[in-house]
């Protein structure tokens, strides 16, 4: 969902059909919010090397078949490190290992410089790109529940800045208002802009 609020919040405007269910439309002119067109999305894993991707569909496939029957189920219970190769046991991660624990989110988008009329389709293939990237650190301990709290306090405090009045809404149009971004920023999520281009006619013609 990040691809979508980076791409709003450039400007590109967004491919695909407007398809809502009804009642959710009205809410959010009620609202007074302005309508947005879905984004596509294609999510993707990458990993350092080939034995790295290898080991990890060797062991999800053998934690698959353990979980199978009650009997593999139990031995995978009481020996979750053994199967796992060390990935995962009882004792959980040590802090130094949570704190080197480094992630990263790459995004590559692609839309529109102008917003088409609403209803509307753009009558020009896309005309802007942009390469993104988030990053950070422990994301399965600390960061998380630093960005949990953090979203919970951003909700009390600045509520009016938020859609609607209330549903179901993606993290990144909850939020996109508020000063979420700066707040995450500030205890350690990194967000990057590596690459921003716009073609026109002409560029593409030649």
């Amino acid at each position: 969902m990040i691809q979508q609020d980076l791409a709003s919040e450039s400007g590109l405007g967004h491919e695909g059909k407007q398809s809502a269910d009804d009642n959710h439309h009205d809410g959010v002119q009620e609202a007074g919010e302005r309508h947005v067109c879905p984004v596509q999305v294609q999510a993707y894993m990458a990993f350092a090397s080939l034995l790295h991707a290898i080991m990890v569909i060797v062991i999800g496939g053998l934690f698959t078949l353990m979980t199978k029957t009650a009997f593999t189920r139990q031995i995978l219970l009481n020996h979750p490190k053994f199967f796992s190769f060390g990935f995962a046991s009882r004792e959980g991660p040590s802090e130094s290992t949570r704190t080197g624990a480094l992630f990263s989110l790459t995004f590559y988008g692609q839309g529109w410089t102008e917003r088409a009329t609403e209803g509307q389709e753009h009558p020009e293939p896309p005309n802007k790109t942009m390469l993104t990237k988030v990053s950070g650190c422990d994301p399965g301990y600390g960061f998380t529940t630093t960005a949990l709290l953090l979203a919970a306090v951003t909700i009390l405090k600045e509520s009016d800045k938020m859609p609607g009045k209330g549903g179901v809404f993606p993290p990144g149009a909850a939020f996109a208002k508020t000063s979420l971004i700066k707040e995450l920023t500030t205890h350690g999520l990194k967000f990057e802009v590596l690459k921003e281009e716009t073609t026109t006619s002409t560029d593409k013609s030649s």
